[in-house]
């Protein structure tokens, strides 16, 4: 949201600045948690797909990387690429870079996580057993791999 909160009109004077999350007891400091946006092709995509691939891995090099931060200012999973960031209060995020902790569901299939989450609330609530919250999840996943809209081989 940096790009949106720099663009708006402040009713009063303030300066902005980036702090990481706080820490919890035991810890050395905090680990934020980072989303990037993924790229995949399914595991049962429909040949040819070597142009898919050979796209993946033309954009996934370092150089391409950096080019692409350097020229959207965008941060990248990838640090090196995010020297290339000019924005001095974008800059301020990096450090938090570092050692951030990466979800996995950016792996998932958007039904996945929908069910996830659903899952999720059952068992804050008490709604659900573990393990039937388990299966629900899981036959979400098989349903999709039977569809071939599966990420995963």
């Amino acid at each position: 949201m940096l790009p949106q909160i720099q663009a708006g009109s402040p009713s009063v004077e303030f300066d902005l600045h980036v702090g990481p999350p706080p820490t919890i007891d035991g810890a050395d400091r905090s680990r934020p948690i980072l989303a990037w946006t993924g790229i995949g092709i399914p595991a049962a995509s429909a040949p040819p797909n070597d142009t898919i691939r050979a796209f993946l891995e033309y954009a996934s090099q370092p150089d391409v990387d950096r080019a692409v931060v350097e020229g959207l200012q965008a941060f990248s999973p990838i640090a090196e690429s995010n020297a290339a960031i000019s924005d001095d209060l974008a800059r301020e995020f990096l450090p938090m870079f570092d050692d951030a902790i990466t979800p996995f569901d950016w792996l998932w299939e958007p039904e996945i996580t929908a069910e996830l989450d659903s899952q999720v609330q059952g068992l804050v609530r008490g709604d659900v057993e573990p393990a039937a919250a388990a299966a629900a999840v899981a036959a979400v996943a098989d349903d999709l791999r039977a569809s071939g809209r599966s990420y995963v081989p």
